[in-house]
């Protein structure tokens, strides 16, 4: 609905998830980032929160 409305979308995904269909790269123009989601920490990385603060800037 986001890609439908012309909206920025950030796609978070578990690290080393098998992606296919409109998941790959390069299928639509989604920002992907990949973390370990078993655990909270990832939230509070500077992996994380650097390209969340940029996406936050595109709406």
């Amino acid at each position: 609905m986001a890609f439908m409305l012309n909206l920025p979308t950030m796609l978070i995904s578990e690290k080393d998830l098998h992606n296919e269909g409109l998941f790959e790269i390069g299928t639509l123009p989604i920002t992907k980032h990949e973390y370990n989601l078993k655990s909270v920490d990832w939230m509070n990385s500077s992996e994380f929160l650097d390209p969340f603060n940029e996406w936050i800037g595109l709406l």
